[in-house]
């Protein structure tokens, strides 16, 4: 029975012990003797989704960014224009996007993780428009207008398309029926638009036809962090869904 009792408590230290080394690899896989790993992420000034204001990054994307990774990397931020973004992730000078649409092409350099999002777009007219959208397929033939860093048109693919410095610039455009139409998501929209003159607003009109689009984090498939894609999507699916900026950006 003594026998018993002893190979009892080996077997509590051996399990005790593993169960330690388990643990302990775990965090200096993740965090390496104690110290948060850096990691780059780079963005472009999307108000709300991502800006600097009184040199403080802020933003709904920022925010996403802070809940799944703060926690075990450091985060080093670098507010780029989209395509030096985008370059700087293929090359894996980049780690990381954040809030961004996943497409073919950007899935040749990048992975994406789980879904952070649902982002939805409105279509603008002139107010005096005759167009009416039922499909995506029916902007390829207009004008289309858009602002400088975004890729949406690549889903709707229009024959010709003008782009323009930023979201307010791109409202002013319609407006002067330089274009016929323009596809926003509705987050970027809306505060530029509430910022319009009665008589700016009274020039546009926004379309019933709407759709959306999921958001994901992209990692370089360059980035040591491309091997933590089983914590990043175990964080994404645990915390991103529980903030308020989520809801937001739905």
């Amino acid at each position: 029975m003594s026998h018993d009792w002893v190979a009892n408590v080996k077997s509590g230290i051996f399990f005790v012990f593993f169960l330690f080394s388990s643990l302990f690899w775990t965090l200096f896989s993740i965090k390496g003797y104690g110290e948060l790993k850096p990691i780059v992420v780079a963005y472009p000034e999307f108000k709300p989704l991502s800006y600097v204001e009184d040199g403080v990054k802020k933003g709904i994307c920022v925010d996403i960014m802070a809940s799944v990774f703060s926690k075990y990397f450091k985060l080093e931020i670098s507010e780029l224009p989209w395509k030096r973004a985008q370059a700087g992730l293929e090359s894996g000078v980049v780690d990381l996007i954040p809030c961004i649409v996943k497409s073919a092409d950007r899935e040749q350099f990048a992975i994406f993780s789980d879904p952070i999002a649902d982002v939805s777009f409105v279509f603008l007219t002139y107010k005096d428009s005759p167009i009416n959208i039922t499909q995506l397929s029916d902007v390829r033939q207009l004008r289309a207008a858009t602002f400088r860093g975004d890729s949406i048109y690549n889903i709707y693919d229009p024959t010709t398309l003008t782009q323009v410095a930023d979201v307010p610039s791109l409202l002013k455009f319609i407006a002067r029926k330089r274009a016929d139409i323009a596809v926003v998501s509705r987050i970027l929209f809306e505060t530029p638009y509430g910022e319009l003159s009665e008589e700016e607003k009274s020039k546009l009109k926004i379309l019933d036809f709407t759709f959306s689009l999921k958001a994901y984090f992209a990692i370089s498939k360059k980035s040591p962090l491309s091997a933590d894609m089983s914590l990043i999507n175990k964080l994404v699916n645990e915390e991103v869904r529980l903030l308020p900026a989520v809801r937001a950006v739905r």
